[in-house]
């Protein structure tokens, strides 16, 4: 005996939605969507594998993301005195360094202790946008090349003699006379 449809009901764990699924012919869909007429079973398949994938991919990009952010905030919190955290990573071809998202942490004391609202866009502006550098140009890639060549030892330098010194090339945007008006003085 053939039929043209049969609807299966499937049983989920007790805190999960219940749904219906829907066999027809060679094609198996669940939920609402109507079966596939055009495709059979492999293909649907296919399409389903690359859409898991891609879900998947960006579930674990948010994952990542998030992680990066709550690590940093909690270096930042935990470390007496610090008011502003940057995550910096030299790029797969190593030209560039980039900041990822979430890899930045302003205090919100700190931001709010600004005496006026300039200061405090300027802050802001600083702590949500960050260019690539190149290393060995601006306050990233200067600090980038002084770890790379120490022995693991964090070099505490004050942003004003890095700003005085000609030998530490400005980056573009002048970012480490705005972490400095902002009133950011030591930076490792």
């Amino acid at each position: 005996m053939e039929s043209d449809s049969i609807n299966i009901e499937v049983s989920l764990a007790q805190d999960a939605p219940q749904s219906s699924s829907l066999l027809q012919g060679r094609s198996l869909m669940v939920g609402n969507s109507p079966p596939s007429k055009r495709t059979g079973f492999e293909e649907d398949n296919v399409q389903y594998k690359k859409s898991r994938k891609s879900i998947a991919r960006e579930e674990r990009y948010e994952y990542d993301k998030n992680l990066l952010r709550r690590a940093v905030e909690d270096a930042g919190i935990n470390a007496f005195g610090a008011v502003f955290v940057e995550v910096w990573a030299l790029n797969e071809d190593g030209t560039k360094l980039q900041r990822p998202e979430g890899g930045h942490w302003m205090d919100p004391a700190f931001w709010r202790s600004l005496p006026d609202d300039e200061l405090m866009e300027e802050a802001s502006s600083l702590d949500r946008n960050a260019g690539d550098c190149s290393p060995g140009v601006g306050l990233a890639g200067t600090l980038f090349e002084e770890s790379s060549a120490s022995s693991g030892r964090v070099h505490w330098r004050q942003i004003k003699s890095l700003m005085d010194d000609p030998f530490v090339q400005a980056e573009a945007e002048r970012r480490m006379e705005r972490l400095y008006r902002i009133g950011l003085g030591l930076v490792a």
